[in-house]
């Protein structure tokens, strides 16, 4: 686990030093209102070392502009690139090859973390004491004096396999990065005397690159939230095993449960304690993580706001017809390709071009359909919420006249939390698929 970690904060760290010697001073006299709204929000977030820094999903951008340094060096280069001519052309192959120096380094440590998170996932152990009686911690009933049974409920763990599918995006990106990058050496070193189209899609690859390290930050953050969620829910389960045990020790006492049905479930309890704990920890790295990548105090204390969930107003706008030419204008394959088909509108190139609008139309596609259909995995979570809330208020009533037993109360108190996290759940999903919509539509990212 400790290994699957540093390879996080590698991930996240590994471009931020390698590029800082090439950053430049911004010219002071050049700041505009879009400046002064990233200072605003950088003030929000720097705070006294006394007090948690707090940090907004919606000032990602702004913050990293802000303290980044790789992005400033980004920033930098681009600004250098409008004042660069036929002889300076060789300095920015020099620079393309250490930004692509810098993706592969970030790309092997975001590989040797996908790696070891995904030998490190194990099926959950499953402890069954053996037949018989049943205890009322499982069914909700008053019990019987049997001599045990399968009591623990099952704990899902969507945090390993949330992670994993972040980190294989995250791999997916810096690949395409790499490439990206590569390609354009390739073209700097063919077209020296096309100082125009190298200059355009040398920003391109730019700008998408930092937009690609904005879109890290933030599933990092989507990451961190992911886990915090899931706290309740491991404490839960081991409240439901405290009971447990109690339940078998008196048992045993009346000699109605072994000896060894006590101690398996002590040791799942362990178990799970020993997860929570593992939970806690991961949270306070990936915090880390996210500081060094915002460029903020390592503390590992973060504090996060909500998530902005999107609004049925916005749920309604996602349109593949009405936004596909946007964000096909954006993608800086497209973009690239009808540079170079533009300089020379060659078959091979026309050609280029058209397969990367295609490309993007597929995946766009793709994304606006799983907006919809997490959209409606929402609702159908909503429905469940209701009726537990309903099944649980006849179970609250039927405890306050004495009819149930306080475990069957407290099953039922289970259920809603637990429908009521599938709801988080559903909108947690939502969210990340309305984002990873709105970054093909409004900047090209597939």
């Amino acid at each position: 686990m400790k290994r699957i970690l540093a390879g996080l904060l590698a991930v996240g760290m590994a471009a931020a030093l390698s590029l800082a010697p090439a950053m430049a001073e911004t010219d002071a006299g050049s700041e505009s209102a879009a400046t002064d709204r990233e200072e605003t929000m950088t003030a929000s977030v720097v705070q006294s070392s006394a007090e948690p820094t707090h940090l907004e999903f919606d000032d990602i951008r702004a913050v990293l502009r802000h303290n980044s340094y790789t992005v400033k060096s980004l920033e930098a280069a681009l600004s250098d690139l409008n004042h660069q001519d036929t002889d300076e052309l060789w300095d920015a192959i020099r620079q393309m090859r250490t930004l692509k120096s810098t993706l592969e380094q970030s790309l092997k440590a975001a590989s040797d973390a996908y790696n070891a998170l995904s030998a490190s996932l194990q099926p959950p152990t499953t402890v069954d004491p053996g037949e018989g009686g049943d205890t009322g911690a499982e069914t909700g009933g008053e019990g019987d004096t049997g001599t045990g049974g399968d009591v623990t409920p099952e704990l899902p763990d969507p945090t390993d396999a949330y992670l994993l599918t972040a980190l294989g995006g995250l791999q997916a990106a810096l690949s395409a990065d790499v490439a990206n990058v590569e390609m354009q050496i390739a073209s700097l070193e063919s077209q020296l005397d096309s100082v125009d189209s190298t200059i355009e899609t040398t920003e391109n690859t730019l700008n998408n690159t930092i937009n690609q390290l904005v879109k890290g930050v933030e599933t990092l953050y989507i990451g961190v939230v992911t886990m915090e969620s899931s706290l309740d829910a491991i404490q839960r389960g081991i409240d439901t095993l405290d009971r447990t045990i109690a339940i078998y020790e008196k048992q045993y006492e009346l000699g109605m449960a072994s000896q060894y049905e006590v101690e398996a479930m002590a040791y799942q309890r362990s178990t799970l304690a020993s997860q929570l704990e593992a939970l806690r920890f991961q949270i306070e790295t990936s915090k880390v993580t996210l500081e060094g990548m915002c460029g903020l105090e390592l503390r590992g204390a973060i504090e996060l706001g909500e998530l902005p969930l999107p609004t049925e107003e916005e749920l309604a706008d996602v349109s593949y017809e009405k936004y596909l030419e946007k964000g096909t204008k954006q993608n800086v394959d497209v973009m690239n390709a009808k540079v170079d088909e533009d300089y020379d509108s060659s078959t091979a190139n026309r050609y280029a071009v058209t397969a990367a609008e295609q490309t993007f139309a597929y995946n766009f596609m793709v994304l606006c359909m799983t907006v919809e259909e997490k959209d409606r995995l929402v609702g159908v979570a909503e429905e469940a919420l209701d009726f537990q809330q309903r099944t649980f208020e006849i179970t609250a009533k039927q405890y306050e006249l004495g009819m149930i037993s306080q475990e069957e109360y407290r099953a039922g108190e289970n259920d809603l939390l637990t429908a009521q996290e599938s709801v988080n759940t559903a909108r947690l999903e939502l969210f990340t698929a309305y984002r990873n919509y709105i970054w093909a539509r409004d900047y090209g990212l597939i």
